[in-house]
């Protein structure tokens, strides 16, 4: 599977460790949330609204805290990276 995250539509660069790092954090979230793993999973993070979206279905994230929760551990992944700095869309692709 490979990982692309982008900010305000801008695919950003990622090195081999950040793609692998984005890949299994991201599907662990989908995992951790009992979102079926399919074979595209999108998180889209916009101020503190978050989406999850698995093969173009919506996936509800209404377990307790858990959009605040992804929400945080998202924007912890992607605040120091080049280019996502003063960005106000976030997001975050796993396909195969």
């Amino acid at each position: 599977m490979n990982a692309s995250v982008f900010v305000d539509e801008k695919k950003l660069p990622l090195n081999p460790f950040m793609k692998s790092l984005i890949t299994n954090v991201i599907q662990g979230i989908a995992k951790s949330l009992k979102a079926s793993t399919g074979k595209r999973i999108e998180f889209t993070l916009q101020n503190d609204d978050l989406k999850l979206d698995v093969d173009g279905q919506d996936v509800p994230l209404d377990l307790g805290n858990a959009k605040r929760i992804v929400g945080n551990i998202l924007s912890g992944l992607v605040k120091n990276l080049h280019g996502a700095e003063s960005g106000e869309k976030f997001q975050f692709v796993v396909e195969e």
